[in-house]
Order: C-alpha cells, then sequence, then structure tokens
C-alpha cells in the first residue's frame, strides 16, 4: 500500500516485477509452501512478520542473481501477495483489454502472466492497495473504490461493490482509495468512509451487508473520509475489535455486531493519515499519522486503558 509521500518522490516500475535467486532455486520452490504464503498486505497478520528461515546473512558482492522479469502488468502501487505458486497484484493497464484497472495473476517459477481480470468500468487510476486471498477467492479496491470478489484460480468475477454508490463512501483527500481487505472469519471488513458506512463487514462469499458502523463526530482535527491504510485486528481489553485510521482519527469497532467502541481524534491531520501497526501482543498500537507533514505520534494503547474505552 503506498502512501502520497511515496508518490511524490518515487514512481512504479512500469508494470514491471523483478524475481531475484538470493539462496538457489529452492528458495522460489520453498515458497509455494503454505507456512511461506504472504496472502496479505504485510503478511499472514499484518505485522510486517515473516516466518521464513534459511534466509542469508549478506548478499553477493554484485547482488543476488536475476531469475526472471516481467513487464507489461500496469501501472500502480500494489505490493504483491504470494499464495501457493502464485503471485496477486494490481495495475492499471492502458489499451490492453479496453484499459483500466486488472486484477493479475502470475507464475511464482516464471513471471508469466496467468490471468487478468478487468475492474468494472469507473473513474479509476493507477491502484494503490494490494489484494488479499482467502481459500479459492481473491478481494482488491481500486483507486476509484471498486471492490471485487474473483476465483483465485481463473480469475473470473465473482461479485463487485462500490464504495460510492452501494455506500455513500468518501476519501479524506485527494488521492483516491488505499485500503487491502481484511478477512476475518466469515467476514469481509473493509472501510468505504462515508459517515453513514464508515466501517462494513460483508458477507466475504456474497458480499451482502453483516453490519455497519457510521462514524460522525469525532473531533475538528482532520477531514472527513477514509483515510490511506487498512483495519487490523486488536484483542485489547479481551474485546475482539477492528482498528483503524480515519480522516477524523483512529477508532475501535466491536468485530461481532460493528459497535464504535472508542475514538481517538488528536492523531488526525488534514492532508493524509497514514500507517497503523499492530504490536506483537496485539494489545497496542502504533499510529503515524502523516509522514507527508512530519506530524508522528505513538499512541500505545494498553488493554487497560482500552477497558476504560469499551466499557
Amino acid at each position: 500500500m503506498f502512501t502520497p509521500e511515496m508518490k511524490s518522490s518515487a514512481s512504479t516500475l512500469a508494470g514491471t516485477v523483478l524475481a531475484f535467486a538470493t539462496l538457489a532455486s529452492h528458495v522460489f520452490n520453498s515458497l509455494a509452501a503454505p507456512s511461506s504464503d504472504w496472502p496479505q498486505w504485510r503478511g499472514p497478520h499484518r505485522d510486517g512478520i515473516s516466518g521464513e528461515t534459511g534466509l542469508l546473512k549478506e548478499w553477493p558482492e554484485n547482488g543476488p542473481p536475476l531469475k526472471w522479469r516481467t513487464a507489461g502488468l500496469g501501472g500502480g502501487y500494489s505490493s504483491l501477495v504470494i499464495v501457493g505458486d502464485r503471485i496477486y497484484t494490481l495495475g492499471n493497464r492502458r489499451g490492453k483489454d479496453g484499459g483500466g484497472t486488472h486484477l493479475l495473476a502470475l507464475s511464482l517459477a516464471d513471471g508469466k502472466e496467468i490471468w487478468a481480470t478487468r475492474f468494472p468500468p469507473g473513474k479509476d487510476g493507477s491502484p494503490n492497495g494490494t489484494p488479499t486471498i482467502d481459500g479459492d477467492l481473491v478481494y482488491a479496491i481500486s483507486l476509484g473504490g471498486t471492490l471485487v470478489c474473483a476465483k483465485a484460480a481463473s480469475g473470473e468475477l465473482v461479485w463487485s461493490k462500490h464504495f460510492g454508490t452501494d455506500f455513500e463512501g468518501a476519501m479524506m483527500s485527494g488521492w483516491g482509495f488505499s485500503e487491502s481487505p481484511l478477512i476475518d472469519g466469515d467476514k469481509l471488513i473493509v472501510t468505504p468512509g462515508g459517515t453513514k458506512n464508515t466501517i462494513v463487514a460483508l458477507n466475504k462469499k456474497t458480499g451482502e451487508l453483516i453490519w455497519k458502523c457510521p462514524v460522525a463526530d469525532l473531533g475538528n482535527r482532520g477531514k472527513d473520509g477514509a483515510a490511506y491504510t487498512g483495519v487490523v485486528v486488536s484483542e485489547g481489553a479481551g474485546v475482539r475489535q477492528y482498528v483503524q485510521l480515519l480522516g477524523r482519527g483512529v477508532v475501535g469497532v466491536r468485530a461481532s455486531d460493528g459497535k464504535l467502541l472508542w475514538s481517538y481524534n488528536r492523531v488526525a491531520n488534514g492532508t493524509a493519515n497514514l500507517r497503523l501497526m499492530p504490536s506483537a501482543s496485539r494489545n497496542s498500537l502504533i499510529v503515524n499519522p502523516s509522514g507527508a507533514v512530519a506530524n508522528r505520534r505513538a499512541v500505545a494503547s494498553a488493554a487497560s486503558s482500552i477497558a476504560v474505552l469499551c466499557q
């Protein structure tokens, strides 16, 4: 998930993915093992921690040898996810299949394209978010707020929703939706960002609404709308909850029914609220509201303090 300040200082590799052999070819074979899957943004638990072992302590003097290269995937800021022997990502293609945002599957072995599925037509640009894989389905969100569910094997669309038309959603500022969907059990959790359906839980198989959490007045700081990060799961105070950084600040929403448990407005700014990271214990969070304006605050919420907010 790329943030606005990254866009101002860096560009995409023109839809190019490179693969390097860091140990030997068996490293890439090991990536196909379930324990090595990287099925969503920042890994299995959204904490940036990999279970991989046997990595090199030092790279060769001339760097790792190039294993393969693939191009033509389209522009964008999407990261890669890996499940089994496939890589999944998003790209904004021009003049191919009518152009527009595409969900892509590549072979991990050689980088060759397996399938490409075009998003439903809409006002989109280069995507910011990263796909999420859950079993035989893949989920992704376009820059303009189109959420799709597709079959991981073939790319066939199963269902789609639009944050604007279906949920009256909105972004806090103009860089577009940047979320990577969260799967939790049977629920798909996303952030349309409007005041009526700020965070919603959908049936991951059908896209039908399970619950919605309206978030209106959190305070004066920031702007209304979704921000530039994805939901993380917390077990603070023994309450399973979804924590999200919005345009007006950070909130905790009860996982079972979508009830707003607590909020904190002082971390918000009016440019772009970025980065929400769970700690290893999942009872604390670090919020970086915006590196773009050098406005960094750390919020460490111990279970006891969250308990007060959850009462």
